[in-house]
């Protein structure tokens, strides 16, 4: 497992459907995937309907991209953070600055995509997916940290990476409300709690980083 930085320049309609998804979103978040209609979507991005389905036939087709925008945000995060002279510290910058700062819309829609896989394994393939490429990052972020081999970061530290995924996946939760309805605030009492699990949790990676003689292979690094 590696990660490396995409350098390929976004096309003309890359990037136009990217402004698309931005324009879309509170839609999304205020009606629900099932209550938007994909004219109040069209309505949105300030396009004909027409010209809308040539970007996205479907409401299948925009869950896909979003999963992939944010697959490739998380991606330029855990990027920094492996190609960083200090890893641990850009690691616990990145996930403060995503504890207090929540993006309510966008954990609304992480929160419908979630409640649609139940329903429909199409989407249940890509949530998997996103799940496990996000798993992955953060076990290689932690190979760079405790300064081992991936190998042996995905023996020992896969059950820590779980464990991060759910501490912000429950704090998203709990400041995401449903569509149409008022945002809840962040709790900054809960949010220091998980930043001193994270803390524990890193430590524990240093920790076992250090006990192990095995030093990180070079692939975790940028070229």
């Amino acid at each position: 497992m590696s990660i490396a930085l995409n350098s390929t320049l976004a096309t003309a309609p890359e990037l136009r459907s990217a402004e698309i998804l931005e324009s879309i979103t509170g839609v999304f978040a205020a009606k629900g995937f099932e209550g938007a209609s994909m004219q109040d979507l069209a309505r949105a991005a300030g396009m004909s309907a027409g010209n809308f389905y040539r970007y996205f036939p479907s409401k299948d087709a925009i869950v896909a991209a979003l999963v992939e925008r944010d697959l490739a945000e998380v991606q330029h995060e855990f990027t920094r953070i492996i190609n960083s002279d200090t890893p641990h510290d850009t690691f616990r910058e990145l996930v403060r600055a995503r504890v207090e700062n929540p993006e309510p819309g966008k954990e609304v829609i992480i929160a419908q995509i979630e409640a649609l896989a139940a329903r429909r394994p199409e989407i249940a393939a890509l949530k998997t997916r996103m799940e496990l490429e996000i798993l992955g990052y953060l076990v290689a972020a932690f190979a760079r940290i405790a300064d081992v081999a991936l190998p042996v970061a995905e023996q020992r530290f896969t059950a820590h990476a779980k464990l991060v995924m759910l501490l912000i996946r429950g704090l998203s939760a709990c400041c995401c409300a449903q569509p149409g309805t008022p945002q809840i605030a962040a709790d900054p009492a809960l949010a220091e709690l998980v930043m001193a699990t994270l803390d524990r949790t890193l430590a524990d990676v240093a920790a076992s980083g250090a006990t192990l003689d095995l030093p990180l292979t070079h692939t975790l690094r940028k070229a």
